[in-house]
């Protein structure tokens, strides 16, 4: 539960959270004169601080700080993180209401042959392709009364709330941009191809280590290991060791794979909720994401909440005095797209 900074008043508290509501004025700051200013914060309180641009006091800072990092670390436990895949995160821009950010995801295509003995290393092979990947932004509102203000906990639930409901917007779409890329009839075991992405069917009586060391781990053949394994929880759970001679899938390298992970919202991968994982190179998912830009506004507080897994959000505050509530929006944009689907099998 939060303490709010030892008041009672739901004001009091609204204005210790949002001073810019109550008047403040926001501040271009930097990190040196973060560190003279508030020498009695962290290095990671002073970033929060910076990234939101805004006029916060020691106290405050600390406290958003607190509650920032207990929101995100309650909801990147249920979701695998998105840079495990081909990521960028672009710069904020100001673009108009309802439409799409475009975010370039760099991926690496090769390097060039090895020079035997040469005498000019003066060179470089090195192709990689800046993949445009459309972000559309996800938002999650919500009203909070006077009675949330005065309770810490209350606000605290309902910024977690909204914050997992964008992250898991993200993992919809995701889903959908690998669901578009399968082919039609998803029953059986299929390899993927240079057009389609592939389906594993799992036996759910063979299923265990062994099925992941000797069969996934082997899909891409000579273009190396998977980087990445999400499973369903129910798939993680016949991984998570038993005995002593039991590995770990936590640990990167288990089973032949570069990372194992479990996460909620893989479903979507397949048509009617059917996935129960995704096992990819990296550069087989493209990710692409942005925070919207909403320093110029006066009347509307932000605050940066970090990243949720790659997920970066932004919380958005504004008075809605005809309703006697104050309106918080969680906010990101965000953008999946399958870059090479030979690269991408789906567990069915």
């Amino acid at each position: 539960m939060i303490n709010i900074l030892n008041v009672n008043s739901p004001r009091e508290n609204a204005m210790a959270f949002f001073p810019e509501l109550d008047g403040a004025r926001r501040s271009e700051v930097d990190m040196k004169q973060l560190a003279t200013q508030h020498a009695d914060v962290s290095d990671k309180v002073r970033v929060q601080m910076a990234v939101s641009g805004n006029t916060l006091n020691p106290t405050n800072a600390t406290l958003w700080a607190s509650v920032a990092d207990s929101v995100v670390d309650a909801v990147s436990k249920k979701y695998v993180d998105m840079r495990r895949f081909a990521y960028a995160q672009a710069s904020s821009v100001a673009l108009p209401a309802g439409v799409s950010a475009t975010v370039h995801v760099p991926v690496l295509t090769g390097a060039g042959e090895a020079l035997v003995n040469t005498t000019n290393w003066d060179v470089s092979a090195l192709t990689q392709n800046y993949v445009p990947v459309k972000a559309d932004r996800l938002s999650r509102p919500a009203a909070i009364d006077s009675y949330d203000m005065a309770n810490g906990e209350k606000l605290e639930q309902k910024l977690a709330a909204c914050v997992e409901a964008v992250v898991a917007g993200c993992w919809k779409k995701m889903g959908a941009a690998v669901a578009a890329s399968l082919p039609e009839n998803i029953t059986a075991t299929t390899a993927a191809t240079a057009t389609k992405a592939g389906v594993y069917k799992v036996a759910a009586d063979t299923w265990g280590p062994e099925t992941v060391a000797k069969e996934l781990s082997v899909l891409y053949g000579d273009f190396g290991q998977p980087d990445v394994l999400a499973l369903s929880p129910t798939l993680y759970g016949s991984l998570v060791p038993t005995n002593a001679l039991s590995l770990n899938p936590a640990t990167a390298g288990v089973y032949g794979i570069g990372h194992i992970a479990m996460g909620a919202g893989l479903g979507a991968c397949a048509t009617g909720g059917a996935a129960k994982g995704v096992c990819a190179l990296q550069r087989g998912l493209g990710v692409g994401t942005m925070l919207p830009q909403l320093d110029d506004f006066t009347v509307i507080a932000t605050r940066y909440l970090g990243e949720v897994h790659g997920i970066p959000i932004l919380l958005k505050v504004w008075s809605s005095p005809g309703t006697e509530t104050l309106r918080i929006s969680a906010e990101t944009y965000f953008g999946a797209a399958v870059l090479a689907p030979q690269f991408v099998t789906v567990l069915v």
